[in-house]
């Protein structure tokens, strides 16, 4: 018999997220969100009680930026099985910031993996080209077959990557 021991229900859902630690940013797209955290996937693996900074795409306006420390870590090749990637609770979340993402939790919980649509319009109005890149990723890993117009006028992005991003998604579709 096993015992769940987490305070909040995960929801399946696959956002875009630039994650930053150090100098560095790398651009992933989550596994499942909470009310309290994410879980990211990445074959990087993370370090226990690492804070890491946040960026990420709720679909409505600039992303948002957070503070999260690694409490979870699966890393490549587990013998579970499962996907690798890292557990990542928000840390010192302002009020405004809390607000908007159990927003976005609860959008996430209403649509389940068909985030689809929040996305799209990333990809259509967003001016940061990694928040742009992201979603591209984001929607090639839900495989909404509706993207797909959307997806081919990305492929006329003035950035590459993203072109690049559009080109993959469009693939795994």
């Amino acid at each position: 018999m096993s015992v769940c021991r987490r305070r909040d229900n995960r929801y399946p859902v696959h956002v875009p997220v630039v994650l930053t630690r150090g100098r560095r940013a790398v651009e992933l797209v989550t596994e499942d969100i909470s009310f309290r955290g994410l879980f990211v996937r990445t074959d990087e693996v993370l370090t226990l009680r690492q804070l890491v900074r946040l960026e990420i795409a709720t679909g409505e306006g600039a992303p948002m930026a957070l503070h999260a420390m690694t409490v979870w870590v699966v890393p490549p090749g587990n013998p579970s099985g499962r996907v690798p990637g890292a557990g990542l609770q928000f840390y010192g979340i302002g009020k405004d910031e809390q607000t908007r993402w159990d927003a976005a939790v609860a959008l996430g919980k209403l649509r389940g993996v068909s985030a689809a649509v929040p996305l799209m319009d990333l990809l259509v109005r967003d001016g940061s080209s990694n928040v742009r890149r992201a979603a591209t990723q984001a929607l090639g890993c839900i495989g909404d077959r509706s993207a797909i117009p959307v997806l081919i006028m990305t492929l006329r992005d003035p950035e590459y990557r993203v072109k690049d991003g559009a080109h993959r998604a469009l693939i795994a579709l």
